[in-house]
């Protein structure tokens, strides 16, 4: 019997939500964390989504239940906060060092888009809090051979692979583009023990706990360029893969958020404006400081793909508008629910100055502007802004892949906003 230990830094490459389920008074959803405040990724979280990601073929090998039970051959550890000098916040407290990794709140705002008339639904407003890109989390996933079982093997190299490809997403809202990880460069270190021999088991047994360390003095590297993971299964009649797609906003662009933007970056200069094109934070690990960002989330860009999908649909098909729409974009109703087959990631933008513009409502009865309706908001109002949209595909069907391509195609054509 052999163990093999891998330990391995994963970096978010766009904000997270893993719900705890907490009552919080600053946000509808809170993230997960540990008993100290700090953010943390729970193992059962990841072990799930590379499990659903290893496919049918290798399933049997994270365990199975019921008739048969049998553990899993892979085991997955909680995620650890690290702080801006690579140690981990938790070995830090415990051993009563200072931690400079915030522990702030992060709010993402949501309305949900009617997508009949493409605009907010009624009682739709939410927020959710959100862990910002960037921020980093040491990982361990243990290997255990009981058997010569190559599917095993196979299992283990494809989820490594996975991680380090940045093909897994974790927690929520992942058709708005949430939740994507990747390791990190040069951090992940690998060591084997062969358990049949005393060597082997003192090894095991005396490895070292912090998972800031090697799992051993002898741990070496791991090249997963060189891992040898074979194609994914073959889907007739469907498109999967990646397709980024570069936009040009005509005017200003305003999407709304709960973050104004900061002070410090000199991008407002108009504080006071009642609605103010919104941020997010990025964890900078060489700056040692979160960076507020202009950001266009994906849940925006999504709601707005899914209201001209949905006109389409209506156009050439309405008998079938609601089932296609469903089975695209995903629903939830009752105890039926199915995930959606797209994903719509946002892009931060670099820091712009935002550009005040007043409005005032005007009395359809006298034409005047109506007493006590003047407000204010602060776009991003730049020629020829750049917001690249990435779109991930799974399992679409080549129909309806041609009516999203018509969505797309619209909003290049300047007839979506």
């Amino acid at each position: 019997m052999k163990i093999t230990v891998t330990r391995f830094t994963i970096e978010l490459i766009s904000p997270l939500h893993i719900g705890s389920g907490n009552n919080n008074p600053d946000t509808d959803a809170a993230v997960v964390r540990d008993a100290f405040g700090d953010y943390r990724i729970p193992g059962s979280s990841m072990a799930g989504a590379l499990r659903a990601f290893c496919g049918n073929k290798l399933s049997s090998v994270w365990g199975t239940a019921g008739k048969e039970n049998k553990s899993s051959a892979i085991e997955v550890s909680d995620g650890f906060l690290i702080d801006w000098d690579g140690k981990t916040t938790l070995s830090k407290r415990i051993s009563g060092d200072k931690v400079e990794f915030p522990t702030f709140v992060e709010i993402q705002d949501h309305v949900r888009i009617d997508h009949e008339c493409g605009t907010a639904e009624d009682g739709g407003k939410f927020d959710a809090e959100i862990v910002p890109e960037g921020t980093r989390f040491r990982c361990e996933m243990t290997l255990i051979e009981r058997n010569d079982d190559p599917l095993v093997i196979e299992a283990f190299q494809v989820a490594l692979n996975a991680l380090d490809q940045g093909e897994i997403a974790l927690g929520g809202d992942l058709a708005s583009g949430l939740g994507q990880v990747r390791i990190l460069n040069n951090s992940a270190t690998q060591t084997t023990f062969d358990l049949s021999n005393s060597s082997g088991l003192s090894g095991a047994r005396n490895r070292p706990a912090a998972i800031d360390q090697p799992s051993s003095v002898n741990a070496k590297p791991l090249n997963l360029d060189k891992l040898q993971v074979s194609a994914p299964e073959n889907i007739k009649d469907c498109l999967c893969g990646k397709v980024t797609i570069h936009f040009r906003a005509d005017g200003p662009l305003l999407v709304g958020g709960s973050q104004k933007p900061s002070s410090d970056a000199d991008a407002d200069r108009n504080h006071g404006a009642d609605l103010v094109f919104g941020e997010a934070r990025v964890a900078d690990y060489q700056a040692k400081k979160l960076i507020a960002k202009p950001w266009v989330p994906g849940s925006s860009l999504r709601g707005a793909i899914r209201h001209r999908v949905w006109h389409i649909l209506e156009a050439i098909a309405p008998s079938q508008a609601n089932e296609r729409i469903n089975n695209l974009f995903g629903f939830v109703d009752g105890n039926k629910q199915s995930a959606s087959k797209i994903r719509v990631h946002g892009q931060f933008l670099e820091q712009i100055p935002r550009t005040q513009v007043q409005h005032v409502a005007i009395d359809r009865l006298t034409g005047g502007s109506l007493k006590g309706a003047l407000y204010s908001e602060a776009p991003i109002w730049r020629d020829d802004l750049e917001i690249k949209v990435g779109l991930v595909l799974d399992q679409v069907t080549l129909a309806d892949a041609a009516v999203l391509a018509h969505a797309i195609i619209d909003m290049g054509n300047g007839e979506l906003q």
